[in-house]
């Protein structure tokens, strides 16, 4: 690092992702900087990053470049001075022709640097200073290997390909890794030595080659290795779990989209004779119980064959044309959107997604929609329609987290633009926190309680999955005056008014769900109604120990849970844990906290997905088996 962009004390770098731990963390701070990272609540957020960068006067970014993209739509929309920024770090993905001359007109003293390598050789083996973007370039260059490194464009007889002549690449030099721990045999076919001059090779599995200029041009992988968003991802993989459900039969996945950001991986399955018996959102969770997010398939078709080219492999260039359609309607009838607001949304969706809903409910996220195109939706949203000009930033990103359709994001712009209402007179009783939310028949009724916003709108996924089990109801906030009781005995006091609505309803068997910063609600509202003489199961999902701070909602609820002192609870608990805790948000110590808490049982079960997709689909399935209560 210090050979190619002199990092000293003098420096603070701003890593969204760190792409690797050595160059995101070791290397900036072993050289004397200072390291800022987001908040894990709004790790998605350009606005935050954008505000981070301006109050810490960070000089170096590090990231994926999809993300320094995100930050540059941001501030087409809201202008920040981050003049403080000297060096861009981009690497793990191609950096978009387009990107040099964005940044140029919103950062002018950052100078970027495009780096490439593989986690093998020591993650950054090559660098490009980019100072101009020549009209007849396909991408920006890969660049040149950095100090004791070298690279190689070999033939498949491992002999040295002209300039310009593509072949595969090979990185020598000190940075390689003796090979994989405990695979020798994987070591062996990676880590191979030249027949000629004995230097030990790492084959990359990548293609490329050299220019005249002794730059390495970037070509893709060579094999069925794809990357999407940063992440290096084995196809074949994904299609050996896929392969193990007892309901497919043949199946190939694939990585749609050219464009980085809209880079997504499609599922296509035959299923086992009689057909008709593999279910696509079966088989995406069979998947995501098995791998991480990101090589869970975002669309999945099931087709009687695969096409097949003239000497009989797989034609996967035709299953791409024939990708299944990322805005297509899942089923039923599908009204489009209305016009006025609503089709002026979908106007501006259609040009982040590539096409236009065909369906006013759809939801953002099922269209191929990610955290990066949500950020570069609302900015086109704030930016062209005049109703959502005055709604900052990071509330509209909100609210398209919240309602993530065009029916929902248009209901969520006229509230915000409709008339303060007039106050409350004295007498008019407060509308109530129990909301019944769907479900029915017999058995314990399940209470899911707020978040640290007071809202149920990240809970949305979950009740509905719930709702197939038995009763819901929610818990919310259910009106501003609640939350203007002293800080200390706030979590306590909504437990009590949420509990005395409770056992005026009639419900005297009740299961109880938690998540996030609502758990302590949940925890105390499990007390009150124990106490009160009904049988109470609680199962928090995610929830955090009372002293972190993690939800970016309420500040009343985010302050009273910061002080409060949980007593002893005497009955059992199940803590749903997710799986993806490496963000920087402690499950682990979580989990520790809710043992010391709890005097009875506690049960801990790992889910799929991390602090916000577990609640998600697919992952959002497993949240909600493991939630039911089953007596």
């Amino acid at each position: 690092m210090q050979s190619f962009a002199d990092v000293g004390d003098q420096d603070a770098q701003w890593s969204v992702f760190a792409v690797h731990v050595a160059e995101g963390l070791f290397g900036p701070t072993a050289l004397g900087a200072v390291l800022v990272l987001p908040d894990p609540a709004r790790r998605g957020d350009p606005s935050h990053w954008a505000a981070m960068v301006a109050a810490h006067d960070v000089t170096l970014w590090n990231s994926v470049p999809a993300q320094l993209q995100m930050l540059m739509h941001y501030l087409d929309i809201e202008r920040a001075d981050l003049s403080s920024l000297r060096l861009a770090l981009l690497s793990g993905d191609w950096v978009p022709l387009s990107l040099p001359g964005h940044a140029g007109r919103h950062v002018p003293g950052a100078e970027l640097i495009s780096l490439g390598g593989a986690t093998e050789a020591a993650i950054w083996s090559n660098f490009h200073r980019i100072r101009t973007v020549e009209p007849h370039w396909r991408s920006i260059p890969y660049g040149r290997p950095l100090a004791n490194q070298r690279f190689h464009v070999l033939d498949s007889a491992l002999r040295d390909r002209p300039d310009l002549v593509p072949g595969e690449l090979f990185i020598a030099g000190t940075g390689l890794a003796d090979g994989y721990l405990n695979d020798p045999d994987r070591t062996a076919e990676r880590f191979i030595h030249h027949p000629e001059t004995g230097e030990r090779l790492y084959r990359t599995g990548d293609l490329g080659r050299y220019l005249p200029d002794g730059e390495i041009e970037f070509l893709g992988r060579a094999d069925q290795q794809v990357k999407i968003r940063g992440h290096r991802i084995e196809l074949g993989e994904i299609e050996a779990v896929l392969g193990e459900h007892p309901a497919v039969g043949t199946c190939v996945v694939l990585a749609a989209g050219s464009d980085a950001l809209q880079r997504a991986l499609v599922a296509f399955v035959v299923p086992h004779r009689p057909p008709g018996t593999a279910d696509s959102a079966e088989l995406i969770a069979w998947v995501a119980d098995r791998l991480p997010a990101h090589m869970v398939p975002a669309r999945l078709r099931v087709v009687e064959t695969l096409p097949l080219t003239g000497n009989g492999k797989v034609d996967r260039k035709r299953l791409l044309e024939s990708a299944p359609a990322a805005n297509a309607p899942a089923g039923g009838p599908a009204e489009p959107p209305r016009p006025g607001a609503e089709q002026r949304i979908a106007e501006l969706w259609g040009e982040v997604l590539g096409s236009r809903p065909l369906d006013r409910e759809l939801v953002f996220f099922d269209a191929g929609g990610n955290s990066l195109l949500a950020a570069r939706f609302v900015g086109r949203v704030r930016e062209h329609l005049p109703e959502a000009a005055h709604v900052p930033f990071d509330v509209l990103l909100r609210a398209l987290l919240d309602a993530p359709t065009v029916a929902g994001l248009t209901q969520r712009l006229a509230t915000a633009a409709a008339p303060e209402q007039p106050p409350v007179v004295a007498g008019t009783p407060e509308r109530s926190a129990l909301l019944p939310l769907g479900g029915s028949g017999a058995g314990p009724v399940q209470l899911v309680v707020h978040d640290g916003t007071g809202t149920l709108a990240a809970l949305r996924a979950l009740t509905t999955e719930l709702a197939a089990s038995g009763p819901v109801f929610g818990l919310a906030v259910p009106g501003v005056d609640r939350l203007e009781l002293d800080p200390a005995i706030l979590v306590e006091e909504l437990a009590v008014g949420y509990a005395a609505e409770v056992r005026a309803a009639g419900f005297t068997d009740v299961s109880i769900v938690g998540y996030c910063l609502g758990a302590p609600v949940a925890l105390e509202l499990a007390r009150a109604l124990g106490e009160a003489g009904a049988a109470v199961r609680l199962v928090v999902v995610s929830g955090h120990q009372a002293t972190h701070r993690l939800d970016g909602g309420c500040p009343s609820i985010r302050d009273a849970v910061a002080r409060y002192e949980p007593q002893p609870y005497a009955g059992d608990l199940t803590f749903l844990r997710p799986l993806e805790s490496d963000d920087g948000l402690p499950e682990r110590d979580s989990a520790r906290f809710w043992h010391d808490v709890c005097l009875g049982d506690v049960t801990v079960v790992d889910v799929p997905g991390d602090h916000v997709s577990c609640l998600q689909p697919p992952h959002v399935a497993r949240v909600a088996a493991a939630s039911v209560d089953r007596r």
